[in-house]
C-alpha cells in the first residue's frame, strides 16, 4: 500500500472508488437485488446476498424495517456486498425510526471488501446532543468504503472503531455531513494506521472530525462552520493532515489534546507547500494546543492562515505556524515585517508558547 504523498493516497481512494463503481454491473459474477421491485426490503436482500453481490435500492423514502424499539442496528452489512441506490442521495432516503440509545442505522461489523454508496441518512427522532449515540454508519474493525452520501440529525454521521480485518483500511470519501454532534468520529482504530477521510464536506455540527487514540488519514475535505471545532485530536493521536479547508468553526479550527509525545499529528507534515491546509476564520484560535506530555511540538508550517502575516495570538500552546504560505499554497512567507523591512510586528513568532 502506498503511504507516502497526498496524491498517492487520493489515487487509492479514487482507485478504491472506481473498483466499487465496477461493483455496480458485478452481475458477470455477482447477483443484483432490487429493492423494492425484486425483494421488498433493504435489510432483508443483503442478507439475502452473498460475496459479490449488489443490492441496488431504487428511488424512495425507506423507513427502518425492522422494530424500532427493539433492534439497535436496521442494515447489517456483509462480506462483500455493494448496497448502492440507483439515482443517488436526492431520491433515495434512509429514515432512522428508533429512539433507543446506541442504535446504528447501517453496521459494518468485521466486514471486508463492502460498499455503501448513494442514499441521504437522516434521524426522526433525534434526541439533544449526547443522549442518544445514534450513529449513521458504524464501522467496526471493518473494510469497507463509504461514498456519496448525505448524513444529518444524528449524534455521529460516520463512527469507526476497532482494526481493519486484512490490513486493508476504511475509505471515507465524498459524503456531506451535517446536523450532527461528531460529523466522523474514529475512536480507538488501530493506531499503525487508520482510515483514509477524504473529499468529505463537512458541517454545521458541533465537532467535524474527531480523532481519540488513532491516526486518521485527513485529506482535501472542507470542514466549515461547526458550532464549536473542525477537527479534534485526543489521548495519543497522530495521522497526517493534507489539503483540507477547516474555516470558520466556531472556536478553533484545530485542537490538540494529546497524550503521547511519540504519536503527536500534524498540519501538512512534509512541508510541501502544494499540500497546504486553509485554516482561518475560525472563532477564537487557528489552532489550539494543550499538549499534555510537555515534551511536543504540533508541527503546523507551510499551511495558509487566511493573510500573509498572521497574528500569533491565534494560536495557542507551542505551535510551529511559521514559514506560511499565501492563498494559491504556491509562495511561501518566512517572515512579515513593515513596509520598510525594518521591524516586525508584535505579534511576531516562530513558536508561540503560552501557558494559562
Amino acid at each position: 500500500m502506498c503511504s507516502g504523498c497526498f496524491s498517492c493516497r487520493l489515487r487509492l481512494a479514487i482507485l478504491l472508488t472506481g473498483v466499487g463503481a465496477l461493483l455496480v454491473s458485478a452481475a458477470v459474477w455477482g447477483e443484483t437485488w432490487r429493492v423494492p421491485s425484486q425483494h421488498p426490503t433493504i435489510c432483508g436482500a443483503v442478507d439475502s446476498a452473498a460475496y459479490g453481490d449488489t443490492v441496488l435500492v431504487e428511488p424512495g423514502t425507506y423507513y427502518k424495517e425492522t422494530d424500532p424499539d427493539w433492534d439497535y442496528h436496521w442494515i447489517v452489512m456483509k462480506d462483500g456486498v455493494t448496497l448502492i441506490s440507483e439515482l443517488g442521495p436526492e431520491v433515495t432516503i434512509l429514515v432512522e425510526m428508533s429512539s433507543k440509545k446506541g442504535n446504528i442505522t447501517i453496521w459494518c461489523d468485521s466486514v471486508g471488501d463492502a460498499r455503501i454508496e448513494g442514499f441521504a441518512i437522516m434521524d426522526a427522532n433525534p434526541a439533544p446532543a449526547g443522549e442518544n449515540w445514534d450513529r449513521a454508519i458504524g464501522i467496526f474493525s471493518s473494510d469497507v468504503t463509504i461514498t456519496n452520501n448525505v448524513i444529518h440529525h444524528f449524534e455521529t454521521g460516520i463512527w469507526v472503531s476497532g482494526e481493519p480485518p486484512q490490513w486493508e483500511l476504511p475509505v471515507i470519501y465524498s459524503n456531506e455531513i451535517y446536523d450532527c454532534l461528531y460529523g466522523i468520529d474514529v475512536d480507538h482504530f488501530w493506531i499503525l494506521d487508520s482510515p483514509y477521510i477524504v473529499s468529505n464536506h463537512i458541517h454545521d455540527c458541533h465537532l467535524g472530525i474527531r480523532s481519540h487514540d488513532s491516526a486518521p488519514y485527513i485529506g482535501a475535505n472542507t470542514i466549515e462552520n461547526n458550532d464549536g471545532i473542525g477537527l479534534v485530536y485526543e489521548g495519543c493521536s497522530g495521522g497526517t493532515v493534507e489539503l483540507n479547508r477547516i474555516i470558520n468553526n466556531g472556536w478553533a479550527g484545530v485542537y490538540v489534546y494529546t497524550q503521547c509525545y511519540s504519536n503527536m499529528p500534524c498540519l501538512n507534515c512534509r512541508h510541501y507547500k502544494g499540500h497546504a491546509n486553509d485554516v482561518y476564520g475560525n472563532g477564537e484560535y487557528e489552532v489550539y494546543c494543550d499538549e499534555l506530555t510537555g515534551l511536543g511540538l504540533f508541527e503546523a508550517a507551510y499551511n495558509y492562515w487566511g493573510t500573509v502575516c498572521p497574528d500569533s495570538s491565534r494560536f495557542y500552546g507551542e505551535v510551529n505556524w511559521t514559514p506560511w504560505v499565501d492563498s494559491t499554497h504556491m509562495a511561501a512567507y518566512s517572515d512579515c515585517r513593515s513596509p520598510d523591512h525594518s521591524t516586525r510586528p508584535t505579534t511576531w513568532g516562530t513558536i508561540k508558547a503560552i501557558f494559562k
